[in-house]
This record gives structure tokens, sequence and C-alpha cells, in this order.
């Protein structure tokens, strides 16, 4: 196998976010929130918050990260980004229990075919 094709070597966390609290949004699920939200644990952060508009997802992610971090400061809170109200109630959650936010993750998104210079303004507001 050659070097392009050989899978790398897994690099552990190096203590990045040691004493940062992180919130992530859409962060439930095996996807790129989620993968984030693993590796914030690893780099040491003192607690995180993950959002998703998934209640099932969202309670097993938070369950996975408890598990594999040791931590019991991982919380999870519903929440759908393109309402404002969720949003301003996410970022209370997250200030609340986590004394304050130092690293915000903004994952969530919305999908379109549209390149960014041929979107409609309610389209990239959404």
């Amino acid at each position: 196998m050659n070097d392009v094709t050989r899978n790398p070597t897994y690099v552990p966390g190096h203590g990045l976010l040691k004493g940062r609290s992180v919130l992530i949004t859409a962060a439930a699920g095996a996807g790129i929130g989620f993968a984030a939200a693993t590796k914030a644990m690893e780099e040491g952060c003192r607690g995180i918050v993950i959002s998703d508009v998934h209640e099932g997802r969202l309670e097993a992610s938070v369950a996975k990260l408890k598990e594999q971090s040791g931590s019991d400061q991982v919380w999870g809170k519903l929440c759908n980004v393109t309402d404002e109200t969720e949003v301003q109630a996410l970022i209370d959650f997250a200030e609340d229990k986590l004394q304050g936010v130092d690293v915000l993750i903004n994952n969530a998104g919305l999908g379109t075919t549209r390149g960014l210079l041929e979107m409609e303004d309610s389209e990239w507001n959404k």
C-alpha cells in the first residue's frame, strides 16, 4: 500500500481546548458536528452543549459523548436554527450550563443546489 492510500495515524488530543466551553449546532448523529464534539472533548473542553432538531439522535449523542469522555459536563438542547426564538433559547441554555461560551461552531446548514452568488436572501437567511 502506498502513502496515498494508507490510513493516517490518528492524532489524539493535545489539550487545545482545556478549560474552554463549547457550543455546537447540528451535532447529533454521525456527521461533522458530532465529530467536532468528540474532538472538543478529546481536546479537554470543560463542558459542551450540542444541539439538533432530532430528539432521539440528540439524546443518544449526549449519552455517547458522556460515555466516551467520562465527563458529565455534556448537555443537549433541541434547536431548530431557522427559528430565532429557539436559537436564543439555545444560547441562554448554553450560557447557563457552561457559565459562558468560549467556542461556537455553527455547524447547522440547509443544503441548496444554488451557488452562493446565486442565492436569494431568503435562502441565505434560512
